[in-house]
């Protein structure tokens, strides 16, 4: 696992998703995907620096007898920065899923 490089899932405001994709890129986001969502990636340095997020790294069970380690924000609600106000309602971490 990488744990430096972290993804989420980004809810723009109505009407926002390509403006959004590019100014999360021109931040230096990788986009991933735009569709009901914008899905990015990028390294734990940049999060903090532009959404103000910190993380822990937390391990979770996947499976009977096996888990994953990953980085969790230790805020549920990352705060959206004044440049990206606009354009962003939202930011939502992905986590590992849980099989049973």
């Amino acid at each position: 696992m990488d744990e430096e490089t972290i993804s989420a899932e980004i809810l723009t405001r109505s009407g926002q998703d390509r403006a959004a994709a590019a100014a999360l890129q021109r931040l230096g986001f990788r986009v991933l995907h735009i569709g009901a969502t914008i899905s990015v990636s990028g390294p734990r340095e940049l999060w903090s620096r532009v959404f103000g997020v910190s993380f822990d790294i937390t391990e979770q069970p996947v499976a009977p007898g096996r888990s994953t380690r990953f980085l969790r924000p230790r805020s549920e609600e990352p705060a959206i920065p004044d440049e990206l106000r606009n354009l962003v309602s939202g930011v939502y971490f992905v986590q590992p899923p849980e099989f049973f």
